[in-house]
Formats: structure tokens, C-alpha cells, sequence
């Protein structure tokens, strides 16, 4: 007797080849057989006639052991069929740890206060253990109680999880680990001995690969040279585990240089032979025209194309969207949260910029490095004023208008007239802005065969407010909420086999994940029933649609776009 059986559902099993009619049959977690069956051979049917049957869906690059102790369902990833998740990526992790740094980004403001976080920070990573151990039991009831990679990874695996985990180590989290809150520095000798112990242990931990983070304000990442970086790279290809970046955009002086960033990348993987995935590869920065766009997305495929023939072994991912960001911001208040703290809510904060004397005390905390991204006369801030777009404001003028336009508007600098715009309306949104002329970039970069869909999302539901504050609310973005069901829409109208191996058996055969990311007798039953004219996604205004079961380690763990409750999911481990 089967426990499970899907019957008569058009089987696309991840290989990229034809889709064909069959049942598949689910026993002990596993795929049993394919073939017909009587469904009384089975405990539960499904039947899938006009449906799609594929694999689960694999994210390969996710953010999701920053929240998986708070939200342990992967509820927005089951909801569109992401059934395995890979994280740890960009150099993040919670694990390993040090005596003195928590390395984070929790975005609760009471969290962020009691550990003495500095909310004028866009996003503050380092906090002071002690202290992050004291408000992670009061606030959430979690012990901060691990200190290694494998014991983060022993206590995740004790929570309800809904889908796979697939651990990365970040090398952020290492090199605090070892560095503790001195590390903005290269790193002695010494310490060079202890970051190889530490990054070989991971390994042994169950590490995936290992990750790092290269922009500037990713520390304490770029503070790594070549040097450093390769005898790590070297470990990861000793246990043949896999290397992953967020690349820089932008380099030490401030440039706006992806390629740069590529390069950086790409020469430490081919030292160490190490096999390579590059972090939501996008053209932000290199271009001002759709025409442009295209061109540097194929330039991008080009340096790609010549690094796997200099023998770097190479795949990369892609965030499916030109208009992503960490989160979404229902108010501009986010990018003033200091200020609305201190002042206690965005209407007190829009009262506060119609007195001079407070406007001279704002423009003297960014004059001292307080919301340094909005200092008019640092160089490289033209990324801020012209990369933010107000989308919400009762004066029209303004809509659509980067801060930079919306200062030509003013006659101000963009600082002023940021005070400006918030006192005449402190329920004003705006968000990072990405041109629609990019979107063509997509179907070039989604045209290479090693490209795979991301969401660089959280666990968090759909509705959750990370922040805890009404004045600064955030939620999660809108490819966390659905970028799978709008990938397989969008791109796999051509060649539907040819999407759900790119977001399957890629990824799982990348990142070395065992018996998953492919329908076949004795894989594990990680399956998703679709259907493909309803597919939809909505950003993160409601929930996907056309994704109709979701298995899991083969329980059913949504129907029809509901939780069921059976949370089977598991750490996985490297060969397992």
C-alpha cells in the first residue's frame, strides 16, 4: 500500500526533458514507482489529470536562517511550491559564533535597542553578544545558546520546519567569530590559522559551501583580500563543497563597478578550483536604456562564458524582477528610523523638520557619519538620491520623482529637501528604484542554461511586520511573496521543462543536494501539482495562485494554498 499517489498528472521531472502522463507513487517519503496504479493501491490520491506535477522547487539563494528560529514553516516558500531552500548566503550567517559579536540583521526596533544597535544605520549586522542574548529571550523566548555551525544547525533542526535547509557558512559570521568586533582590518597571521580551522570545521558541520559579501557595507567582508580568501576557497574545494558571492557594486571608492566585482570573484574561484555560484546577478548601474540594458546583460554572459573557458566551473543565480529590494516599505519613514524613534511617530518627525533648530541638529548628525547615505557632499551618495523614487505623496509633483528630481523640483539640496517632503506628508513612500527599461536584461541573462531563479528572501509570512512598529513598518518583498510562480509563468512559456529544471535538478545538482531536484524511483517525494494556467503571483500584496499541492519529504504540506500543519522538512546534510 502506497502512502500517497498522484495520479494522471502531465510529469515534468526536472530534467528539462518532455513532459509525459503518468502516477507517481509515494511510500516512507520517498518516490516508490511511476507507472499506473489503481488508486486503491494508495492511503491518499491526488488527482492531477490537467495538472503539471514537477519537483519541489529549490531557492538557491535565500536569507532565511536569519528568521528560521522565529518562523520555522517557510510558510511564503510553500506557498509557491519552493519546497528546498539554500541560505547562508552574501557571507550572512547566524553561525558560527565568538565570545563578543551576534552577527545579524534583525529589523525589530525593540530588539535593536536593547542590544544598542544604532537604528541611523540602513541595516546594523553587528551586535554585542551578551546583549543579543538577553533580548532574543525576552522579546522572542529564544535561547541564544549555540555557538558553533553545527549546533545553529542541531537546534533548527528540532522546529517545525517546513521545507528543506541547505546551510551555507558565511564568512562574515567566521571572521567575527574570530576577529570579534575588531575586524575591520586585514587579518595577522595568526588569525589567518584560526579563520582555516574555523572555515574547515564548518565544513565538517555540514557546510554546503561557504559565502561571502563584498559590497562596503557587507563588514566585514571586503576588509578579506585575495590572500585571505583563497586558502577558505581552497577548504570548500577540499570537501568539494561549493563558493558562493554577493559580489561588489560598488567598490572601495565609492564606483559603481559590477564587473569589477565579477572579476574579483572569478579570479579567486579560479585559484582555488573551486566550484562557483555568482549571488542575483543584475545590471543595475550599467546602464541608462533598455538598449544599454541588454547590452550589458550579454556582456555579463560574455565574461561568464570566457572564465568557464579559462576552467572556472560557474553557475549563478537571478532574482526573476527588476523591482526588488530586501523588503517592502509601506512608508519613506524607513530610510529616517532614527529619526522617528527619537521623535516617536512620522507625524511628531514631520512637526520636528518645520523647526530650524531641529533641521540644524539633523544636519549635523549626517555631517557626523548619522544617515551618512543622505550626506549631500560625500561622494558616491548620488546612488541614494538617485536610486530612491517616491512612489506616495499628496503633492503629485513629486510621484515618480527620484530624491535627486524631487530636490531640481525644490531648489534644494537633496538633504533639505527630504525634510522638506517629509514634513508636508509623513505618510510618503518611496522605494529603491528600478527602471523598467532593465526588464529586457532578464530575458538575456534567463537565457543562459546555468541560470537559475532566487528570491533573496525570509522566512517570515507574507503579513508580517519585521520591524514591530507601526510608524516603521516593513514587510517581506514581493519575489519572497511569488517569485516562482511569475519565474515558470514568465519564462517558461517557451520551454516549460527547460524553467522547472532550471529551478530543480540545477540548483540541487550545483550545490550538491542529493536524491532531490528530480522525479525518479527512490528520490525523495518533494513534489508540487500545478496548474499552469492559473499560475500568478502578486508581489506581496496576496498570495500566489495556481500552485495546488505542495509534498514534502512526501506529506502533503499545502493544498490549495493553505498550510496543512505536517511540517516534514530537514537540515539536509552535504553527500546525504
Amino acid at each position: 500500500m502506497f502512502d500517497l499517489l498522484i495520479k494522471g498528472g502531465s510529469v515534468c521531472d526536472g530534467s528539462g526533458a518532455a513532459a509525459y502522463t503518468a502516477d507517481i507513487a509515494v511510500k516512507d517519503g520517498q518516490i516508490a514507482a511511476i507507472g499506473t496504479f489503481p488508486e486503491e493501491t494508495a492511503q491518499t490520491v491526488i488527482h492531477a489529470a490537467g495538472k503539471t506535477v514537477t519537483p519541489g522547487f529549490i531557492d538557491p539563494h535565500t536569507h532565511v536562517d536569519k528568521t528560521i528560529l522565529l518562523a520555522p514553516e517557510l510558510e511564503p516558500y510553500l506557498k509557491q511550491g519552493v519546497t528546498t531552500v539554500v541560505t547562508g548566503n552574501c557571507g550572512q550567517s547566524p553561525a558560527p559564533l565568538g565570545d563578543e559579536v551576534f552577527y545579524g540583521s534583525m529589523q525589530n526596533f525593540q530588539y535593536l535597542e536593547q542590544t544598542g544597535a544604532d537604528l541611523f544605520e540602513m541595516v546594523s549586522f553587528f551586535q554585542d553578544k551578551a546583549r543579543a542574548k538577553k533580548a532574543m529571550k525576552e522579546i522572542f523566548s529564544v535561547d541564544l545558546d549555540w555557538d558553533s555551525f553545527g549546533s545553529f544547525w542541531e537546534k533548527a533542526g528540532t522546529l517545525p520546519l517546513g521545507g528543506n535547509i541547505v546551510p551555507l557558512a558565511g564568512y562574515n559570521a567566521i571572521r567575527t567569530a574570530v576577529m570579534g568586533k575588531d575586524c575591520l582590518r586585514p587579518a595577522r597571521p595568526d588569525e589567518l590559522k584560526q579563520l582555516e580551522l574555523l572555515t574547515e570545521r564548518c565544513m565538517e558541520q555540514g557546510a554546503f559551501g561557504l559565502s561571502t559579501g563584498r559590497d562596503p557595507n557587507y563588514v566585514p567582508g571586503p576588509w578579506a583580500s585575495d590572500e585571505e580568501m583563497i586558502p577558505m576557497l581552497r577548504i570548500v574545494k577540499k570537501y568539494d563543497r561549493i563558493f558562493t558571492s554577493h559580489t561588489y557594486n560598488v567598490d572601495s571608492r565609492g564606483k559603481n563597478d559590477r564587473m569589477g566585482g565579477y572579476r574579483e570573484m572569478m579570479g579567486q574561484a579560479k585559484a582555488a578550483q573551486v566550484r562557483s555560484n555568482v549571488s542575483h546577478v543584475h545590471i543595475s548601474g550599467m546602464a541608462g536604456t533598455a538598449r544599454e540594458a541588454a547590452l550589458a546583460a550579454e556582456r555579463t554572459l560574455e565574461y561568464f562564458h570566457q572564465v568557464r573557458q579559462e576552467g572556472v566551473d560557474l553557475s549563478f543565480d537571478i532574482i526573476p524582477d527588476v523591482a526588488f529590494s530586501d523588503f517592502t516599505l509601506p512608508y519613506f519613514s524607513f530610510f529616517l528610523k532614527g529619526l522617528v524613534v527619537m521623535s516617536g511617530s512620522r507625524r511628531q518627525l514631520a512637526r520636528n523638520f518645520r523647526r530650524e533648530e531641529f533641521r540644524q541638529m539633523v544636519r549635523q548628525m549626517v555631517r557626523n557619519g548619522k544617515m551618512a547615505y543622505f550626506n549631500p557632499d560625500v561622494k558616491g551618495n548620488d546612488y541614494w538620491f538617485s536610486g530612491i523614487m517616491v512612489t506616495r505623496h499628496q503633492d503629485s509633483r513629486f510621484l515618480r520623482k527620484t530624491l535627486m528630481g524631487c530636490a531640481q523640483i525644490i531648489g534644494k539640496n537633496p538633504l533639505e529637501s527630504i525634510m522638506d517632503l517629509f514634513a508636508e506628508d509623513p505618510d510618503m513612500a518611496a522605494d529603491f528604484l528600478m527602471e523598467d527599461y532593465l526588464d529586457c536584461s532578464l530575458d538575456v541573462l534567463f537565457s543562459h542554461p546555468l541560470s537559475m531563479p532566487c528570491s533573496d528572501g525570509q522566512s517570515y509570512p507574507r503579513t508580517y511586520n519585521w520591524t514591530g512598529s507601526q510608524e516603521v513598518p516593513i514587510y517581506c518583498n514581493a519575489t519572497n511573496a511569488g517569485f516562482m510562480p511569475e519565474y515558470l509563468r514568465r519564462f517558461g512559456k517557451q520551454d516549460f521543462e527547460e524553467a522547472v529544471r532550471r529551478a530543480t535538478s540545477l540548483p540541487a545538482r550545483r550545490f550538491g543536494i542529493r536524491q532531490r531536484g528530480e522525479i525518479a524511483v527512490g528520490n525523495y517525494a518533494d513534489l508540487v501539482v500545478l496548474d499552469r494556467e492559473r499560475l500568478k503571483s502578486f508581489g506581496a500584496e496576496r498570495d500566489p495562485e495556481g500552485i495546488e499541492y505542495v509534498i514534502v519529504n512526501g506529506e502533503i504540506a499545502a493544498r490549495q494554498g493553505q498550510l496543512t500543519g505536517s511540517y516534514k522538512g530537514q537540515v539536509l546534510r552535504p553527500g546525504r
